[in-house]
């Protein structure tokens, strides 16, 4: 994370920008290396070559290296505020803030009201989630230097984590012309209005940019999400495409190219282009993660499930792996096995609505009814408007022979949809089984009233009371049936 230009083209004094010394510095990335069975003592005494070796690192993104370097620099000068400065930068890289805190610290007692160390704690709160603490000190640092654009981006960012999308999205907007943050503002500025519901705003924005730069792979990637997010598939696969013109080996191009062609019920071509992103990235985990759901809607689920397999190995938290593993396990009649993927999912996010049914869905059918309804209680605890939950209760209640408690539950669904007529059938039904004729004649004319097909239902389910029914004046005539 070079976010203050350390990392620029400018040579640094006394060093050796023509790389005359480029065999010496080859000779110090060995050592980092441990090929020549030297150990950190052995790393130079020079800051300049420490500076050096520090850029080539972080360059690579080898933060490992780059905090044995800083290490060094620290141990050989003590008091340099930038030594602690650097060394606080690479542990925020490492995802190591409390450490970086420690690190940046230690700077400012050294060089006290930096801007940069104030900086770069604002990215360690960030990383902690400490969003408020940082925006107070990006706002002192524009205090200070009204101009900081540093300051300007992070707080813009920080503010999107506290919720400010406002706020975030006008600093942005100040961004756009500048030569360093423009492009990122823009993306940022996108995805904020994209969180926001705002696709069609998102989409100009890109596209704007388009028109003056068309040759920037990730600007066209971006209108693809947008355009696709708006349903309009066939576009975005256009501008997947023109990404991929610009640069071939765009990977997550590739794969939203997939994942258009997929929902539009192209599973071949699709298939096609899980492929190509993996012949540029093999470690790509949402292209295995496409290859395992096309397969599975080709109902070949045992290759499906070496390809969620492979998924889970480049990404073992994917959701969508996880949850397409399961899925197929379902199809296979392995309902215990999909339960313990669906477990093991819930420790993860135990109010998961959606795991807490599908736990429900797997008990139902392992004959585990009571255990089943417990997690569909937990689920429309979280959602009590579910109406298709409120159905799979009383269903269970139903066939637990508990027609009290299976009749409250279709109530409450009825006061949800009461125009869904499987509702008060299924009131009916309970109502037949408690002996409440006169209401179960009710329910049984508004079920049939919206559906005519619950006339024959009803026919199948109580035979011995048709005859009673009809006396009472309902037409049991099941016109889908019988005409």
């Amino acid at each position: 994370m070079d976010i203050f230009g350390f990392g620029d083209d400018d040579p640094i004094e006394g060093s050796d920008p023509e790389g005359l010394d480029s065999d010496a510095l080859r000779r110090y990335r060995r050592r980092l290396n441990g090929d020549d069975g030297a150990g950190d003592d052995s790393l130079p005494h020079n800051v300049e070559v420490l500076e050096e070796l520090l850029e080539m690192c972080l360059d690579k993104e080898e933060f490992d290296d780059a905090l044995r370097i800083c290490d060094q620099w620290i141990r050989f000068a003590p008091y340099s505020s930038m030594a602690w400065l650097r060394k606080g930068m690479v542990l925020v890289d490492l995802e190591r803030p409390e450490e970086a805190l420690a690190c940046f610290d230690q700077a400012d007692l050294l060089n006290p009201m930096s801007t940069d160390s104030m900086i770069c704690r604002g990215l360690a709160l960030c990383m902690m989630e400490m969003p408020e603490s940082a925006v107070v000190l990006y706002q002192q640092v524009l205090e200070i230097e009204p101009d900081n654009e540093d300051a300007l981006f992070n707080l813009a960012t920080a503010f999107q984590q506290t919720n400010r999308p406002e706020k975030a999205m006008a600093i942005f907007r100040t961004l756009l012309s500048s030569e360093r943050y423009g492009i990122d503002a823009m993306f940022e500025l996108g995805l904020v209005l994209k969180s926001s519901s705002r696709i069609e705003e998102a989409l100009q924005i890109y596209s704007n940019y388009i028109d003056t730069n068309p040759f920037n792979a990730s600007t066209w990637f971006a209108r693809g999400v947008m355009l696709s997010e708006l349903g309009r598939l066939q576009q975005g696969i256009d501008s997947y495409l023109m990404a991929i013109a610009i640069r071939e080996d765009f990977s997550p191009a590739w794969v939203n190219r997939g994942n258009n062609l997929a929902s539009m019920g192209s599973l071949l071509e699709a298939v096609e282009s899980y492929w190509e992103a993996l012949r540029y990235d093999p470690r790509d985990g949402k292209a295995w993660c496409g290859l395992g759901s096309c397969h599975k809607e080709m109902r070949d689920e045992s290759k499906a499930l070496q390809y969620f397999a492979k998924s889970l190995e480049c990404d073992p938290d994917s959701r969508e792996a996880l949850l397409g593993r399961a899925r197929c396990l379902e199809s296979l009649g392995e309902y215990e096995r999909a339960l313990d993927v669906y477990l093991a999912m819930l420790d993860s996010d135990s109010n998961d609505v959606e795991l807490l049914i599908s736990c429900g869905d797997m008990l139902s059918l392992l004959k585990r009814a009571e255990e089943g309804l417990a997690y569909y209680r937990r689920a429309v605890g979280l959602n009590p408007d579910n109406g298709h939950l409120w159905v799979e209760i009383a269903i269970t209640l139903y066939d637990q022979g508990k027609f009290e408690e299976s009749l409250q539950a279709f109530d409450t669904l009825i006061q949800l949809h009461p125009d869904w007529g499987n509702a008060h059938y299924g009131r009916a039904r309970n109502q037949a089984a408690l002996g409440q004729f006169g209401p179960m004649i009710e329910s049984l004319k508004t079920a049939i009233a919206i559906e005519s097909v619950f006339a024959g239902m009803f026919k199948y389910d109580f035979p011995h009371l048709v005859s009673v029914v009809e006396s009472l004046g309902v037409e049991l005539l099941d016109t889908e049936e019988d005409s």
